[in-house]
């Protein structure tokens, strides 16, 4: 079925046709039209799960910290502030191996305050353990938020995902949407969250643990099976073109790459447009490709070095975040620690900008000529679109 949806209803689609059982979460801008939209399905009857109408953004995810160890599939929403308000309860879920899903509808982090679009506050959880999962368009949010469910809530992985939606141009701007079945969606998520509260047994999780002891033990399962998501991601994605014929990518997706010599690099509705620039460049006989990050954490290392191996030696980033006291964004940085040593021949050039910081418009001519700059061996300006 055919429907027009925002990002934001078509994230609440996913969560309705994954037969979410818990949701609880804080109205936040741009963010507050998913949790409306699902607690509009629960009271017509077409979702059947209970709704925590909490006091902030904390609470909303420690409940639900509670309810996905109970064995319930869970979903929260936030942006921005909201997502620094439940910072605490981030790493909780993380260290406790939960399965929640919560969509990212990315938005600028204050002073001075903003509510228009950046990636500041998805980088800004990088280090929490979460899996972390950009979508570049209405469609790909609403797949990506099904195969959510489905790799996290393996058993071997049971690691969170936040979804990350670019807040208004993606959240709130609608196009066509290709709505599955809920027969496919059955068939296609096949795992449940584990139970670790059973009332019949109970048992203390997390007590104090000394350093002599697991606590190091602990940390070092989180982060192996935050590796062991790329692996899932791929099959995840591989499975779903399968099954309902769309593919997104699996951690990267790559556009024109076969014979390009250069490539540009970012996340979200800005790789979507990086291919229009791709294009352009292109009938203008300029060797151009496009790599979208889909999966930023875990961060798509080997196939980043797969790319320079076949050939491209040149990678220019986009960033739509600031690594402060770093030069340029926090991709950028992750990319380049990638390709500093691998299997390959010379190391490519990685170049990085900064742009769209604060939801400030970036366009394909910004684009065009970013990167002729970067073919020429020219300055390339670090900061696109700053007044001066």
């Amino acid at each position: 079925m055919k429907k027009i949806l925002s990002g934001n209803r078509a994230a609440a689609e996913a969560v309705r046709l994954s037969k979410v059982e818990v949701v609880a979460a804080y109205p936040i801008t741009p963010q507050s039209e998913i949790v409306e939209t699902i607690f509009g399905f629960i009271a017509d009857g077409s979702l059947k799960a209970d709704f925590i109408r909490v006091e902030g953004e904390h609470t909303a995810l420690a409940a639900l910290i509670g309810a996905a160890m109970a064995g319930s599939r869970t979903f929260t929403a936030t942006s921005s502030q909201g997502l620094l308000y439940m910072d605490e309860m981030v790493h909780w879920a993380a260290g406790q191996r939960v399965p929640i899903v919560m969509v990212l509808v990315n938005r600028a982090i204050g002073p001075p305050w903003s509510i228009w679009s950046d990636h500041q506050d998805a980088v800004s959880m990088a280090l929490t353990g979460w899996n972390i999962m950009f979508a570049s368009n209405q469609q790909d949010v609403l797949d990506t938020v099904i195969q959510a469910y489905e790799i996290s809530e393996d058993s071997s992985i049971h690691i969170p995902c936040m979804v990350c939606v670019d807040g208004f141009n993606l959240s709130h701007k609608s196009t066509r949407v290709e709505v599955p079945e809920q027969a496919k969606v059955d068939e296609f998520l096949t795992n449940r969250p584990n139970v670790y509260l059973d009332v019949d047994n109970p048992a203390t999780f997390n007590s104090v643990i000394l350093p002599e002891r697991s606590f190091m033990e602990y940390k070092f399962k989180v982060s192996e099976a935050v590796q062991r998501s790329k692996a899932k991601i791929a099959k995840v994605a591989k499975r779903f073109k399968e099954h309902f014929g769309r593919f997104h990518g699996d951690l990267i997706n790559t556009y024109r790459c076969e014979d390009a010599e250069a490539v540009f690099v970012s996340a979200g509705m800005l790789s979507d447009q990086a291919e229009l620039a791709v294009d352009k460049m292109r009938e203008d006989g300029k060797n151009i490709g496009s790599v979208k990050i889909r999966a930023y954490r875990p961060f798509p290392t080997e196939e980043f070095r797969e790319l320079a191996n076949s050939g491209i030696d040149k990678f220019l980033v986009f960033d739509k975040n600031i690594n402060f006291g770093m030069e340029g964004g926090a991709m950028f940085t992750d990319l380049k620690a990638a390709l500093y040593n691998f299997d390959g021949g010379s190391r490519p050039s990685v170049q990085g900008v900064i742009a769209g910081i604060g939801g400030r418009n970036v366009s394909i001519e910004q684009q065009y000529t970013t990167m002729d700059r970067f073919l020429e061996g020219k300055t390339v300006e670090k900061w696109i679109g700053l007044h001066r």
